[in-house]
């Protein structure tokens, strides 16, 4: 199982009726500003393909991915604390052997468990996430190890024990005043604003049957909150009808 601690308020849009929808955000508007450009930064010294690409190239393939967040941590007060509205949310609770078997099966999609390092250690630990993740994203080489970046993270975040699923978009190509362009494809694209951060996210849809649970934060009427989630969860049928609803082991 992976785990993902949300808002209350998040559960009519991630549970619909043809199945669960989660926001993949784009890199560079997660939690860590320096996001997959930390690892990126190393790439051009360890790769003789990029030593001699250009720096609008390079910033083309720097523009992916977009990123959902998981984590193997089971009703964690840490978690609760950090993304579960401090006890005030919910934790989903997801088949991972399912959502591993969709990542297989779209070649766009990478899932695994993130790589946590320090500065001095991050090239190394670059190519133990190619080589753990042996990444075929496309059909271009570069592609994948740029991809690989978003499973290497730093140390100071390993708390999170976070498990990705990743989506490397594709690039549209046309012609402007006779030269070929080339850039990041804007198709399923949306924005949503944050404080005064408007941020870019893909919304992906997974198979109804990785939900498995939802567990209830411990700082909630569970009773109350039961009944809610469970008429959510009635009004799309009887396709969720064996997700158990639980009640977080923390207290008050």
């Amino acid at each position: 199982m992976v785990y993902h601690y949300t808002t209350i308020a998040s559960l009519d849009g991630i549970i619909r009726n043809d199945g669960i929808y989660l926001r993949a955000t784009h890199f560079q508007h997660l939690n860590d500003k320096d996001e997959v450009v930390w690892c990126q930064e190393s790439l051009r010294g360890l790769c003789e393909d990029l030593q001699d690409m250009s720096d609008e190239d390079f910033q083309l393939y720097y523009n992916t991915p977009y990123i959902i967040s998981f984590c193997n941590k089971d009703d964690d007060f840490n978690m609760w604390r950090l993304y579960g509205e401090n006890g005030k949310g919910v934790m989903f609770c997801f088949d991972c052997k399912m959502i591993k078997e969709i990542s297989k099966l779209r070649p766009e999609t990478v899932f695994g468990k993130v790589i946590y390092s320090n500065i001095k250690e991050r090239k190394e630990k670059y190519k133990q996430a190619l080589d753990d993740y042996d990444i075929i994203t496309t059909n271009d080489p570069v592609e994948d190890m740029f991809a690989a970046c978003a499973f290497v993270k730093k140390d100071s975040y390993n708390i999170e024990s976070e498990e990705r699923f990743a989506i490397i978009m594709d690039k549209d190509i046309f012609f402007q005043n006779g030269e070929v362009i080339i850039k990041e494809s804007q198709n399923g694209i949306q924005h949503r604003m944050r404080g005064e951060e408007l941020v870019p996210y893909i919304e992906f849809k997974f198979p109804i049957e990785i939900l498995k649970k939802i567990v209830v934060g411990y700082e909630l009427d569970f009773e109350r909150s039961k009944t809610g989630i469970m008429k959510i969860l009635k009004q799309y049928g009887e396709v969720y009808q064996n997700v158990l609803i639980e009640k977080s082991i923390h207290n008050k």
